[in-house]
């Protein structure tokens, strides 16, 4: 049977488009190994958090009384190759300014690092996402804001899944929430690469609020597009 070059040209489009949707994401860890993290791809931070395995998810329970604090879950293997984060997270309780986040240090303008989180905020009830400038080591200190972005809002916070992913870049930053769609921030000029690498999930308190109960399942990373291996033949009618 013979396709038209027309109609060849809009299923190669449709297919490519989906195929395009969810691919590059490589599940990184499931937490259905054990009661403990592997050392081989997470190196833990656990100092305002108690950071364990329940149930084949991350629990995180931030504890109060940590202001400009957070805990973290960093991505060991390869950070400096990868290019987003992708996860489902759930607050299951919380109190206070109390965040949840995917956070990476993805490039550099001059001495500058450029920071990226994707959010759940309890106290404000809505999903952000944000992106900033922080100084050189050792301190990393918070100069600017370069964008902030929301999802719905007000949201449902608590007992609700939300699928987050962030996507970087030298040239823009990709936010998306499943079923609230995406936010983007297209620097004005290209960053450098970065030669800081720190990329992971967690939770932060600049107050010093809490308790806060937070569970990550199905931890994705993004390392670049491969082909989607599809090969249309455009026949003529």
């Amino acid at each position: 049977m013979k396709i038209s070059k027309t109609l060849a040209f809009i299923i190669f489009i449709i297919l490519f488009s989906t195929a395009q949707g969810d691919a590059g994401w490589v599940l990184y860890d499931n937490f259905n190994s054990g009661s403990s993290f592997n050392p081989v791809k997470w190196n833990v931070d656990d100092s305002s958090a108690v950071i364990s395995i329940e149930n084949g998810k991350a629990k995180f329970v931030h504890q109060p009384g940590h202001p400009d604090d957070s805990s973290r879950l960093e991505i060991v293997q390869d950070p400096e190759t990868i290019k987003g984060i992708k996860t489902t997270v759930r607050v299951t309780s919380c109190s206070g300014d109390v965040r949840t986040q995917l956070i990476g240090f993805f490039g550099k303008r001059q001495a500058d690092y450029i920071v990226a989180s994707s959010e759940i905020r309890s106290e404000s009830e809505n999903i952000a996402s944000a992106v900033w400038i922080v100084g050189p080591p050792p301190n990393y200190v918070y100069k600017a804001d370069l964008f902030g972005g929301h999802f719905k809002h007000p949201a449902d916070i608590i007992n609700e899944d939300y699928t987050m992913s962030m996507q970087l870049s030298a040239i823009d930053a990709i936010f998306r929430v499943d079923g609230m769609g995406k936010t983007v921030y297209d620097f004005p000029a290209k960053l450098s690469a970065t030669d800081e690498f720190p990329k992971g999930i967690g939770t932060r308190s600049n107050n010093g609020d809490g308790p806060c109960t937070v569970y990550f399942d199905d931890v994705y990373i993004y390392r670049g597009l491969t082909s989607p291996g599809i090969n249309i033949l455009l026949l003529d009618e």
